[in-house]
């Protein structure tokens, strides 16, 4: 069978999967869109996303998975940042980080771009010198502490001895209890 607009089914097919990505899996239906999204603070960008049909245990209860990404950039003159990325309310106060995909990038002056997992001795950029050097401390984390239980605020924290930048890359998988409500701010 083949298309008018296409010399051959095969160039049918290519064309199909020669579309972007966040297409392809909205079709595939891997992915939907995001819960809501909103923020100020141009430095940090998130959002969190159904990841459709994909579901996991834990303890015998059954989690909905939420993908959260986002850009954390970190070159303000400071040793210390402490960066929201946003606030994942649910209906049930159990939420877990079941994967963590998020790096940091720096750029050394000697070696090029270097691309470190998130955790204290990620590779950031000195403001002085110009090279990279291991973080004191870089997490990414979530706290149910500050408001309510029900309430989860997820945030990018990073600190060295002296004046650095870095972006943060940020990969989470959130696991939410099935059938839960959840809306996502980056406030």
């Amino acid at each position: 069978m083949s298309f008018v607009e296409f010399k051959s089914p095969l160039t049918h097919v290519w064309q199909y999967l020669g579309r972007n990505l966040p297409y392809f899996k909205k079709v595939l239906g891997i992915v939907s869109n995001p819960v809501e999204t909103t923020g100020f603070d141009p430095d940090c960008s998130s959002t969190c996303n159904l990841i459709n049909n994909y579901t996991t245990t834990i303890g015998g209860v059954e989690y909905d998975v939420y993908r959260l990404q986002g850009t954390v950039l970190m070159q303000d003159p400071a040793a210390t940042y402490v960066r929201l990325l946003g606030s994942l309310t649910t209906s049930s106060p159990t939420v877990a980080i079941v994967k963590n995909s998020s790096n940091v990038s720096a750029i050394d002056s000697f070696f090029g771009e270097t691309h470190t997992a998130v955790c204290t001795g990620s590779l950031i950029q000195d403001d002085v010198s110009g090279l990279v050097y291991p973080a004191s401390i870089m997490l990414v984390n979530r706290d149910n502490n500050i408001t309510t239980p029900d309430e989860h605020f997820f945030y990018a924290i990073a600190g060295y001895t002296a004046p650095f930048n870095a972006i943060v890359n940020v990969d989470l998988e959130v696991a939410v209890e099935r059938g839960s409500t959840v809306v996502y701010s980056t406030l």
